[in-house]
């Protein structure tokens, strides 16, 4: 698909060779498999060159339906465009950040993001729903993890059917040198105040928290 081939291209060479490497592919990847960060790219690049990216246009009504209205601009919302590339072209120091960390530790940055999360134990479907991918990929990084040392399958005790990934003592020890290596220098953050971070983290923490509530299909706020 093209959306697919679009996201595809802004991705590292490190992700890209991990994933072809597991799926045995050179077929476009679907959306379920890539990280939200990177579609976030996308879409900040596009919107700041005036057009929509390639394979992301709006879809048509179907014949009969009612069109949807378009949402009203009001003129308290023009600084939102600046706010939308300011955040992606964060995203984008904070995505080249992340790549340049994980390289020395010889890890794709997949796995590198799925051992960030498993703070001790994870199920394998939490993992998934946390980096927003589907279950194969997960296997792929679960297959990593464990060809390097770092995680280990565990069934749940509560249930059978749960498969768990649990750390081994050196992923223990990685993941701490990773999130020290990662955030103790995080662009964009850095440049930030003790107290300004605070209120920065609030203001997010705002931001996200109707769009979680809503699956992101919260209404604006007029």
């Amino acid at each position: 698909m093209a959306a697919s081939r679009v996201l595809t291209e802004r991705l590292s060479g490190p992700t890209i060779d991990f994933i072809k490497q597991r799926y045995r592919t050179e077929k476009p990847l679907t959306l379920s498999t890539i990280d939200l960060l990177r579609y976030a790219c996308v879409m900040s690049e596009g919107h700041r060159e005036g057009r929509v990216a390639e394979g992301l246009r709006p879809v048509r009504p179907a014949e009969g339906a009612t069109p949807v209205q378009p949402r009203q601009r009001v003129p308290s919302c023009q600084p939102v465009e600046e706010v939308a590339d300011a955040l992606g072209e964060l995203f984008s120091h904070m995505r080249a950040h992340f790549e340049r960390v994980v390289l020395p530790y010889n890890l794709p940055p997949p796995c590198a993001k799925a051992l960030r999360l498993i703070d001790g134990s994870i199920s394998m479907k939490e993992l998934g729903s946390r980096i927003h991918c589907d279950a194969s990929f997960i296997t792929a990084i679960a297959d990593a993890l464990e060809e390097r040392g770092l995680a280990r399958r565990e069934i749940d005790r509560g249930d059978r059917r749960i498969k768990n990934l649990v750390l081994t003592n050196e992923g223990t020890e990685l993941r701490s040198r990773l999130a020290r290596d990662l955030f103790d220098d995080l662009p964009g953050v850095r440049n930030l105040k003790a107290g300004e971070r605070e209120s920065f983290l609030a203001l997010l923490h705002k931001m996200l928290g109707p769009e979680k509530e809503s699956g992101g299909r919260g209404e604006p706020r007029l």
